[in-house]
C-alpha cells in the first residue's frame, strides 16, 4: 500500500542507495523556472480560484489521522485540494477522493523538503535531494524547500535552512513562505526575509503557504490558492508549477496581473495592500483595497511583489513579477 523511503533505522541503507542513484544520474533536462510566466505570473486569467494546503501527514509516518479521515476533514472545512506528504513515505490515493489529490511525501533524509505531483509513479524517490529535486522536475512534479525559519532546537540556534543553504540547491519550485503548523507551535513559521534575499539575488523562486497539519485539529485558515482551468489534479498541478497562484492567509485576491509595466491587484477585503521590491523594501503602500504600481527602469524594481494586509494578522502574498 506505502512505498517506504526511510525510516531512522534505514538511513544507511538509504546513503547507499543514493551512492548508486549518484553514479547513474542523469542530468537533468527541464528546469522549473521554465514553467512560469515571471514579468506576469497571473497572464492566464481563465479558470477559477480553488483552495488547498500541499503538506500534510496520516498515520502512514507521524500523522494522527487515516488518510480517509485527513481527507474528509479538508473538505468538509471548504478545501477544494489537498497533497499529502507523508515522512519518506508515498502512498496510494482512492480511485473516488471527496477533493482534488496530489501525492507526494516529505523528504526528511537530511532537510525537509516536499515533492507533489499527480500520480504516485511520478513521485521520485531514493536519491541525493538535488538528485530528488531535478527528477521530480523532469516528471512535471513540484518541489519546495519546507519552513525555512524553524528552529526545532533553540540551543542550537539554527534555523532549517540558513540562506547559504537555500543557495546551495538549484532548481527547486519554491520554498514554504507560511507554515501555520510551526507558527503554532511556537516557533518561526514565515519566511519572508529569506525569500526576498533569493529574488533579490536573482534566484526565481515561488512562495508557498501550508499548514503541515499532523492531525484533523491542524487544519487553519492558511491556504495556497491557484487559479485553475477545472477541478482537476492536472489542472491544480499546472497552476502550481507556473506560479498562478497565491498564498491566503486571511485576505481574499480576486484580480492581480499586469498590463505593461503596470502591477495591479484586487481584493475582497483588504486594508492596506504594500508593494514589495528589491532588498525586500515597501517601494509603495495605499490604505485601500485594490492598488497597482508603474515599474520603472530602477534597480529596486527588479522584481515587486504584493503583500495584502486585512484585519488583525491578516496578510495574503502575491508571487513575484521580475521587470524582465
Amino acid at each position: 500500500m506505502y512505498r517506504l523511503i526511510c525510516s531512522i533505522p534505514c538511513v544507511a541503507v538509504l546513503a547507499a542507495s543514493m551512492l548508486s542513484a549518484q553514479s547513474n544520474a542523469v542530468p537533468p533536462v527541464v528546469f522549473a523556472s521554465s514553467y512560469v510566466n515571471w514579468k506576469n505570473p497571473y497572464a492566464d486569467s481563465n479558470g477559477s480560484w480553488l483552495r488547498g494546503n500541499l503538506h500534510a501527514h496520516t498515520k502512514a509516518s507521524d500523522g494522527k489521522n487515516t488518510l480517509e479521515q485527513m481527507m474528509n476533514a479538508y473538505s468538509n472545512a471548504g478545501f477544494d485540494f489537498l497533497g499529502i506528504t507523508d515522512h519518506n513515505v508515498v502512498g496510494d490515493m482512492p480511485a473516488s477522493p471527496p477533493l482534488i489529490m496530489l501525492v507526494g511525501y516529505e523528504f526528511t533524509v537530511v532537510k525537509h523538503m516536499n515533492v507533489l505531483n499527480t500520480a504516485k509513479e511520478l513521485v521520485v524517490v531514493g536519491r541525493s535531494q538535488q538528485e530528488i529535486i531535478d527528477s521530480n522536475t523532469v516528471n512535471g512534479g513540484i518541489s519546495f524547500l519546507d519552513h525555512p525559519d524553524w528552529n526545532a532546537k533553540p540551543s542550537a540556534n539554527k534555523e532549517h535552512y540558513t540562506i547559504d543553504e537555500l543557495y546551495s540547491f538549484s532548481n527547486y519550485t519554491g520554498i514554504e513562505l507560511i507554515n501555520s503548523g510551526v507558527e503554532g507551535s511556537g516557533f518561526a513559521g514565515t519566511s519572508w526575509m529569506k525569500w526576498d534575499r533569493l529574488l533579490s539575488s536573482g534566484r526565481r523562486v515561488l512562495g508557498f503557504a501550508n499548514h503541515d497539519a499532523h492531525s484533523t485539529n491542524s487544519i487553519r485558515e492558511t491556504a495556497t490558492v491557484v487559479r485553475a482551468a477545472d477541478r482537476t489534479s492536472k489542472a491544480v498541478l499546472a497552476a502550481l508549477r507556473s506560479g498562478n497562484f497565491y498564498c491566503y492567509n486571511g485576505v481574499s485576491i480576486t484580480d492581480i496581473g499586469r498590463r505593461g509595466n503596470t502591477i495591479f491587484v484586487g481584493t475582497e477585503n483588504a486594508q492596506l495592500i504594500r508593494f514589495i521590491s528589491f532588498g525586500g523594501g515597501v517601494i509603495k503602500k495605499v490604505r485601500t483595497n485594490a492598488a497597482e504600481l508603474t515599474m520603472t527602469a530602477s534597480e529596486r524594481y527588479r522584481y515587486v511583489r504584493i503583500e495584502c494586509l486585512g484585519a488583525g494578522d491578516e496578510i495574503s502574498y502575491s508571487q513575484p513579477f521580475f521587470r524582465e
